[in-house]
């Protein structure tokens, strides 16, 4: 029974409530902060996919970008008037000069630096490397070469387009059927390196055997160049100490590449074993000892500033470790197997004028010292100088070229800010091989990069 004069009954039901409204305002606060934590957290998230995306889309109009740049200078190669249509093709006049005359050199637009492009809210940045500047490990291979060319054809078709088509109902001017002309040649031509390109396959399927003639000059070639290769590693800076004692003998890694060749597997839910040419460069990372970075290089390199009193003065430490350009940069499985001699790198120029019985490379300081003065125009400009003349003309110009065909673009987009402790943001990188053909640009291999 409660006690009606001292009311504690009373006082024991309100410390009760008060218990319970301190208890419900408690758990009525973690939900407020639970529920703005998880709305932060969707809005960061919601803020992240849109900033990923626009950095892609950033990527991707830096290779737009990259694209059109090599279409002009095909046109400009030509001399040609034309101009790349909404499809991704050259709408091209007329011309009395052909496009195939022209010649790509490391001074042209799309072999130069490029500064970020603001758009929007980010910007990007690309690059354009020459694959035809590099040795093609597929020529290795009897024909190699020549069955990688013939899986892309198939891959990318032809155009089967009739392009300046005139509309149906009026006359056509002389230009116009000149181009309907020129398109249904280009069709058909296209159409017979298809049916070359189909028989080929049919005739590489039914190959049993790899064969790789190690004393051929490419084999030779191929070594002299990983040898080289193994020396900038060396004095690389980044490179994992571990990889280039993996990486020592130029011998086991020519061995991982034949055995690559001979016998290829992936795995995967349904696992399959084939041999043949490398379609990727980016098989190699699969061979024993090759890592990131001796596939794809480390720019690394330490400066010393030295301060003036009219400003700053970067210089580069000669005693420092060097950059190391990689596998990806000295090799390649694109082109036709001839290199371009306006843009090749020392490294490379040196083992393709190797000869058996005196050392040619000294030869390609000389190369590289005519071209700097002048781009060779026609592989037979070599005649314009005595010296080259005499000793490359005859033994060594096979393997050259003056123009390209394929080309590698990287391209980053971003969105962020620029701080004190570098950018802040999301990026995105995106990597592509395209062709370069006399009416088009095919992508031959894309690549969403981490």
């Amino acid at each position: 029974m409660i006690d009606s004069r001292t009311g504690s009954g009373r006082g024991s039901q309100s410390g009760v409530v008060l218990l319970t409204v301190v208890l419900m305002i408690a758990l009525l606060g973690v939900l407020v902060m639970q529920y703005s934590y998880l709305s932060r957290l969707d809005v960061m998230m919601a803020a992240g996919a849109r900033d990923s995306t626009e950095a892609f889309f950033l990527a991707q109009a830096g290779i737009n970008r990259a694209i059109r740049i090599l279409q002009e200078d095909k046109l400009a190669d030509g001399n040609d008037s034309g101009t790349p249509d909404a499809d991704g093709g050259i709408r091209r006049a007329v011309s009395g000069r052909d496009e195939k005359n022209g010649y790509d050199s490391l001074d042209e637009e799309w072999a130069g630096p490029r500064s970020w492009t603001s758009m929007g809210r980010g910007e990007f940045i690309f690059k354009i490397v020459d694959e035809d500047r590099k040795f093609n490990i597929n020529l290795l291979l009897e024909d190699g070469v020549e069955d990688v060319a013939a899986a892309r054809l198939l891959a990318a078709g032809g155009s089967g387009k009739s392009e300046d088509r005139a509309p149906r109902g009026r006359p056509r001017s002389p230009e116009e059927r000149a181009r309907e002309r020129e398109a249904r040649e280009r069709a058909r031509e296209e159409a017979e390196e298809l049916e070359r390109a189909e028989t080929r396959m049919e005739r590489r399927e039914d190959r049993d055997e790899i064969e790789i003639d190690e004393d051929s000059r490419e084999f030779r070639s191929l070594e002299l160049l990983l040898e080289q290769i193994r020396g900038l590693a060396a004095s690389a800076d980044g490179i994992d100490p571990f990889a280039r004692r993996l990486f020592d003998t130029p011998a086991g890694t020519l061995d991982a590449i034949v055995d690559w060749f001979e016998d290829q597997r992936a795995a995967g839910p349904d696992e399959f074993e084939r041999s043949g040419p490398i379609e990727t460069i980016g098989e190699l990372a699969l061979l024993r000892g090759v890592t990131r970075d001796m596939l794809a290089g480390s720019p690394r390199r330490e400066k010393i500033e030295e301060k003036e009193e009219d400003g700053g003065l970067e210089l580069i430490d000669p005693w420092a470790p060097r950059p190391f350009l990689g596998l990806r940069g000295y090799l390649t499985v694109y082109g036709d197997g001839k290199v371009n001699i306006n843009t090749a790198p020392r490294e490379v120029l040196e083992v393709l004028l190797q000869d058996e019985n005196d050392d040619q490379s000294s030869l390609a300081d000389d190369i590289i010292a005519a071209r700097e003065e002048l781009p060779f125009g026609k592989i037979e400009d070599v005649n314009d100088d005595e010296y080259l003349r005499e000793r490359v003309l005859a033994r060594f110009l096979d393997k050259f070229k003056v123009s390209s065909e394929y080309f590698t673009i990287l391209s980053e987009g971003r969105v962020g800010r620029e701080t004190e402790n570098g950018f802040e943001g999301t990026t995105a990188r995106i990597r592509a091989v395209v062709q370069r053909q006399d009416n088009r640009i095919v992508i031959c291999y894309w690549r969403v990069e981490e």
